[in-house]
């Protein structure tokens, strides 16, 4: 993700030979919603079509992950579409040695 003065600008992914970029200073356009955000690429400023929906780790009930899918298609014939769960691994040095903790996700 891309962000400039606090305002997400752009996103890329890829999974496998997957991939995908959209960018609002390419006329791409990003919509948040309550719950997720969906980014779609401007048809006129493309070569081919290219669109991704992924969670709002802030507004969900999960912890540590977000998931997603994202579909980039190269022409009206091929093209790729793939999905996945993401999160970053809590460091080592930062877990408790002691206790208990639940996570939901």
């Amino acid at each position: 993700m891309t962000f400039k003065d606090g305002v997400q600008i752009a996103i890329s992914g890829s999974a496998g030979n997957s991939k995908f970029g959209i960018g609002t200073r390419d006329g791409d356009k990003i919509y948040a919603r309550e719950n997720s955000i969906y980014y779609t690429a401007d048809a006129d400023s493309h070569d081919d079509g290219a669109a991704a929906y992924l969670s709002n780790p802030d507004s969900t009930d999960l912890e540590h992950m977000s998931y997603g899918a994202w579909i980039d298609a190269d022409s009206n014939s091929s093209g790729s579409i793939a999905a996945g769960t993401y999160g970053a691994a809590t460091p080592e040095a930062v877990m408790p040695s002691s206790g208990s903790a639940t996570y939901t996700g």
